[in-house]
């Protein structure tokens, strides 16, 4: 694990606890992500995404990829956002620039 990865995850890790007191009726933690321009992600086992961009005080729903599929990992980079889906026991990966259009990473 080199110095930047370490670093996205502590981030990563102290965004969780954050949105885990102000998001109860959001129960899977695990997507949740450091911050795109001040914006944040959070992912679904029934496979919702959704974004705050007021530091976790509010969510709405940006994407809905399917009840059978589960959000398992979210991460932010300069580029965009980066999905990891497993749907009906295959996994994939996604990638969009704006969280609305998606393309598989």
């Amino acid at each position: 694990m080199n110095r930047r990865q370490f670093l996205t995850m502590v981030t990563a890790v102290s965004a969780v606890g954050l949105a885990r007191l102000s998001t109860p009726h959001l129960t899977f933690a695990k997507g949740l992500t450091p911050a795109l321009r001040q914006t944040l992600y959070r992912g679904t086992r029934d496979g919702k995404l959704y974004e705050s961009t007021d530091g976790g005080k509010s969510w709405q729903l940006v994407a809905n990829f399917g009840t059978h599929c589960t959000v398992d990992q979210i991460v932010t980079r300069r580029g965009g956002i980066y999905v990891h889906i497993i749907c009906s026991g295959y996994s994939f990966d996604l990638h969009s620039t704006d969280a609305r259009v998606w393309r598989t990473a």
